[in-house]
């Protein structure tokens, strides 16, 4: 149990609000999914904000939950979409 603590899985694990409001690329988000996973967060709330200037669920937009999804799913991370 001591080990479960210390080493959470990841749903245990923090799951930050990840605002996106401002112009989404792919390989940001990737970029920055990996960054987030190697500082161990488990996953991730995908918040669309004031200031978002990719459309909000137009075609890049649903490119970039499609790739934040297969990027966090390939490192056992949880992603919550937000709304």
């Amino acid at each position: 149990m001591l080990e479960s603590f210390k080493m959470p899985s990841n749903e245990y694990r923090i799951a930050p609000f990840w605002f996106w409001n401002f112009a989404l690329d792919e390989n940001e988000i990737e970029r920055q999914i990996r960054e987030m996973h190697a500082k161990g967060i488990g996953g991730f709330f995908i918040h669309g904000r004031f200031g978002l200037r990719t459309e909000y669920m137009g075609e890049q937009w649903m490119c970039c939950i499609e790739r934040a999804c297969t990027v966090a799913s390939q490192l056992g991370m949880h992603v919550y979409l937000y709304d």
